[in-house]
C-alpha cells in the first residue's frame, strides 16, 4: 500500500503510517469518522468548515491541486453528485489513490442509493438522510475499506485487527440507525400524525422515508389533521411562525455542513428534538 508520504509500508508498520482518507462531503465526513474510529484510518476534510455542500463546487474550482494532501482513499458520491469530486486534483498528488463512491458501489451489479422522484423542484434531494439509503453508504464505505486494508501491507495481525474494528462499527452504527427508525416511527403514532410536508425539496427523500402521504403545506393547513412539518430551518425562524397548530415540526439537521457530535450523535438529537408542536 503507498501512503500518503509516498513509500510502500512493509512488516513494521507504525501508527504515524495511519491511512489517510479524504472527503468533500460534509455527511460523508461525519459517517466515515463514525465508521473508521480507533482504527489506523486518519480522516480529513478538504472543504472550509463552514462551507455548505452546496457551496463546495466552487470551492473545488478555486483550489489549486497543490494545496490538496497526498491521500490514500478519498470518497465521495459523484455518481449522484459529480460537481463535488476532488478525486482528479487528488491523483495528481498520487496517482494511487484509490477512490470510494459512497452512492454507488464500484463493483459489477454493485448497490446503489435510491433517490426520490416525483416532487417538482430543480434541488437534488438529500438522499442520505433516508435511513436506507445511509446504511447502504456505510456499507459500501465499510466494504471498500475492507478491502484496502486487506490488500494492504499491513502486518497480518494489524490487518486483521483494522478490519475487526470496521466490522464492529458498522454493526453499532446500524444497529443504532435501525433503533433510532423505530422510535421515530413511535413518536409518529404517538402523535397520530397523518401526513407529511417538506418545506424544501432537498428534505422529499426523508418526507418519503416516513411512508406518510405526502402534501403541500397549504393542503395540510386546509385538512387541519395532525402533519410533521420538515424544515431545516432553525427554531423560531420567523418563516415558521404562521405556521398552523397542527404542524409538528421536525427540525431537522440535513447533513449539509460540517457540525459537532458523531453522524449517530447528530441522528440522535435529531430524533429527541421530535417532541413539541408547532412553536409560535
Amino acid at each position: 500500500m503507498i501512503g500518503a508520504s509516498g513509500y510502500a509500508r512493509g512488516a513494521n508498520d507504525s501508527v504515524d503510517d495511519n491511512l489517510l482518507l479524504v472527503t468533500a462531503v460534509p455527511v460523508i465526513f461525519s459517517m466515515v469518522e463514525d465508521l473508521t474510529r480507533d482504527t489506523s484510518i486518519d480522516v480529513s476534510y478538504l472543504p472550509p468548515d463552514n462551507y455548505s455542500i452546496k457551496r463546495i463546487p466552487g470551492w473545488l474550482n478555486r483550489t489549486s491541486p497543490d494545496d490538496y494532501p497526498r491521500a490514500d482513499v478519498v470518497v465521495g458520491m459523484t455518481s449522484v453528485w459529480p460537481d463535488v469530486d476532488p478525486y482528479p486534483a487528488l491523483r495528481l498528488r498520487n496517482i494511487g489513490v484509490i477512490y470510494i463512491d459512497a452512492a454507488q458501489a464500484l463493483v459489477p451489479g454493485g448497490e446503489r442509493v435510491a433517490i426520490t422522484s416525483g416532487h417538482s423542484t430543480d434541488d437534488l434531494e438529500y438522499f442520505w438522510l433516508n435511513p436506507a439509503n445511509a446504511l447502504v453508504m456505510l456499507g459500501i464505505i465499510q466494504r471498500d475499506l475492507e478491502s484496502v486494508v486487506s490488500q494492504g501491507h499491513f502486518n497480518p495481525e494489524r490487518k486483521a485487527a483494522q478490519i475487526q474494528i470496521l466490522k464492529n462499527n458498522y454493526q453499532q452504527i446500524g444497529a443504532q440507525l435501525r433503533s433510532m427508525q423505530l422510535t421515530l416511527g413511535q413518536k409518529l403514532m404517538n402523535f397520530q400524525v397523518m401526513q407529511v410536508v417538506a418545506d424544501k425539496g432537498e428534505l422529499y427523500g426523508l418526507a418519503a422515508a416516513t411512508l406518510l402521504p405526502i402534501v403541500d403545506s397549504n393542503q395540510a393547513t386546509v385538512e387541519g389533521v395532525t402533519t410533521l412539518y420538515l424544515t431545516s430551518k432553525k427554531p423560531g425562524h420567523k418563516q415558521l411562525r404562521g405556521l398552523d397548530k397542527s404542524f409538528l415540526i421536525w427540525h431537522i439537521d440535513d447533513f449539509g455542513k460540517l457540525r459537532e457530535g458523531s453522524f449517530t450523535q447528530r441522528w440522535q438529537a435529531m430524533i429527541e428534538g421530535l417532541s413539541q408542536r408547532v412553536d409560535h
